[in-house]
């Protein structure tokens, strides 16, 4: 097992990568990155949890490539009740709260990693843009699940310059709805 600071580092990379994936993607274009502003469980009472599997001669890109999978099972899974559950109004209302404003009509390049939690509830390890809704530019939370993380390694001869071990990573996460936001 790894510590929950390492798992934690491994998300924040594989959410760099994403970023800059999507960053590089829109080089030229005149698109702002939007930030991703968690909505109250009043908005949305929902949440997908989904567990996944990845190996990797690398140790970290396993972890990376496990949680970021996770992730984008959880936001397809969850992403038609965000589409279909909120407003305009509660989507302005979401970024609102910190000091930002829903992208509406306009459209956004991305998410540039920034993202907002609902005052009191947990932190939150990355987001995921998902399609819009007919109004409003949407986003998932995504936060690792420490309890549901498992890291073992095996002997694998196609991994010399990993000392010959190959690892295992089971990551689980849990995604709720959020809403993009400048």
């Amino acid at each position: 097992m790894i510590t929950k600071t390492r798992f934690a580092v491994a998300a924040s990379y594989a959410m760099s990568i994403l970023v800059t994936v999507l960053i590089a993607s829109s080089v030229g274009a005149q698109v702002r990155l939007a930030s991703c502003a968690e909505v109250p469980s009043s908005t949305v009472n929902a949440s997908r949890h989904r567990t996944i599997m990845r190996t990797d001669c690398d140790r970290e890109q396993a972890i990376a490539l496990a949680s970021a999978k996770a992730g984008e099972n959880a936001a397809s899974a969850l992403g038609s009740v965000c589409r279909t559950s909120i407003s305009i109004a509660e989507a302005s209302s979401a970024c609102r709260t910190h000091g930002l404003t829903a992208v509406l009509a306009q459209p956004s390049g991305g998410l540039n990693g920034d993202v907002f939690r609902v005052p009191g509830s947990p932190r939150v390890d990355f987001a995921l843009p998902i399609s819009p809704s007919q109004t409003v530019h949407l986003c998932v939370v995504v936060r690792n699940l420490a309890a549901d993380f498992e890291l073992t390694t095996q002997e694998d001869n196609m991994c010399p310059m990993d000392g010959g071990r190959r690892t295992i990573v089971r990551a689980g996460v849990r995604a709720r709805c959020g809403v993009q936001c400048f």
